[in-house]
């Protein structure tokens, strides 16, 4: 699998798990902050497992 592919996964994976626990933390009524905070959490993932994946571990 390329890095794109995995870090994709990988980064669907850790928002999900943040809207999990922000939800219940934030509440899901607020749904507007918690989407806001996974979008972010999901790009700083995504940036970081990709570019550990592509420059460090040269997959």
């Amino acid at each position: 699998m390329s890095p794109f592919l995995i870090s994709f996964i990988l980064a669907s994976g850790a928002g999900a798990f943040a809207y999990s626990k922000l939800g219940k933390r934030v509440g899901y009524g607020n749904s507007a902050g918690v989407w806001q905070l996974v979008g972010i959490f999901f790009v700083l993932t995504f940036i970081v497992v990709f570019i550990l994946l592509k420059y460090i571990i040269r997959i």
